[in-house]
């Protein structure tokens, strides 16, 4: 086995300790220079105005300047009395009296000491962060040596696996390499033992859930049998037979509208339900040989279909489970090629109409619904919708 080349780099993070101290240095080491030369200015600018005072010119020394003094107010009094002077409104003199040296040497120097007390707090810092660097440096000198010595022991066991795998026989490699495979075997195997222990508890109950094919809606222009589904029941709407009967009727209540622009009538009972219907009176322009003349049309509003009680029909489960149910009879009666099954559905019945789909669908049935607002009668109009069955 080709034994692996010791690792030379360094701790992490040891380069960019060392590039920050390094700057931190720097910067003390400028502070420490700005210190040093503004207190240097600052004893200089010191020193000049006593220089200056101490070399004054013989004629100043000899002839000291008198201030000038307005408004100055004497009294006299006795001889014996000398006179005094009183000093009102006195202008200050334009140069300051020079300072004797004596003086000057006695003022103490505030920006000198504190530059000197600046000065001091910055050589403490230094040694400060000298020392934290020494004992950095230690530190990393210290894991160095013990990374040092963890790799020799990784080099040297590494060696002796590799001289002891060079004694063995092939045959006894062979078995070695075959026990290291059965342990990585025997390892995964535990793992898919757990694995599948957890699986098995948290199993859930799977819940079926039954669809049927929803092929392309198309529009309805065969033969179209109506069911009304409303409470769980199921009732066959005589729609043929009440619109044939609209039809007859209608031409002999014409002569109402001479007086009524619309009118309504009933028709039925048949088979549970009734037909109310609405003529309505309309006119229209048509043109003839003199210009403009209106001709009045009648024309069918709209109908309704009212069933004659509420709970009309059988049950859903009756009416498929049994043979002779009005809705086996009309289905063996019809060509389910031919033929599609229009039910009218409420909300409440929704669940039921599965049921109800499902078992055409196993007849061979076109089925078509619609949905119906609770308290909406049946009903159409000349300019209403066909079906779409499916």
């Amino acid at each position: 086995m080709r034994r692996r080349p010791p690792d030379q780099t360094d701790a992490p993070g040891q380069d960019s300790f060392l590039d920050v101290v390094a700057n931190l240095v720097g910067i003390l080491l400028i502070l420490i220079m700005v210190v040093g030369l503004r207190t240097k200015s600052v004893l200089e600018g010191r020193e000049q105005p006593v220089h200056r005072a101490s070399q004054g010119s013989p004629a100043m020394e000899a002839r000291p300047v008198a201030a000038p003094v307005h408004n100055v107010a004497t009294a006299v009094e006795p001889a014996a009395t000398p006179p005094q002077v009183e000093v009102i409104d006195v202008e200050p003199v334009t140069d300051p009296p020079p300072e004797s040296p004596e003086s000057a040497d006695a003022e103490p120097l505030p920006d000198a000491e504190g530059a000197a007390r600046e000065t001091a707090a910055v050589e403490q810092h230094i040694l400060e962060t000298s020392n934290k660097l020494k004992r950095q440096q230690l530190e990393i000198d210290y894991r160095r040596r013990e990374r040092d010595r963890i790799q020799v022991l990784v080099s040297t066991a590494e060696r002796e696996l590799a001289a002891e795998r060079e004694r063995l026989s092939a045959d006894q490699q062979n078995e070695l390499r075959s026990q290291e495979a059965t342990l990585a075997a025997e390892r995964e195997l535990e793992q898919l033992k757990t694995q599948l222990q957890a699986l098995n508890s948290s199993t859930q109950q799977i819940e079926r859930l039954d669809h049927l094919p929803t092929p392309m809606a198309k529009t309805v222009f065969g033969k179209e049998i109506h069911f009304r589904l409303h409470r769980g029941r199921l009732a066959l709407v005589p729609w043929d037979d009440l619109v044939t009967r609209l039809k007859e009727d209608a031409p002999n209540k014409i002569w109402k509208l001479k007086e009524e622009p619309k009118i309504t009538e009933t028709i039925g009972p048949l088979d549970g339900f009734r037909l109310r219907y609405t003529l309505k009176k309309s006119e229209h322009p048509v043109r003839v040989e003199g210009g403009t003349a209106m001709q009045q049309r009648v024309s069918l509003d709209f109908f309704h279909l009212i069933p004659t009680q509420d709970e009309i029909g059988e049950p859903v489960q009756a009416a498929i489970g049994n043979p002779a149910s009005r809705l086996n009879n009309v289905l063996g009666s019809n060509d389910a090629k031919t033929t599609t099954i229009t039910v009218w559905v409420y909300p409440d019945s929704f669940e039921a109409y599965r049921d109800v789909k499902q078992y055409l669908f196993q007849k061979g049935f076109l089925t078509a619904s619609r949905p119906m607002p609770e308290g909406r009668y049946m009903g159409g109009a000349p300019d209403g919708s066909r079906s779409a069955s499916q």
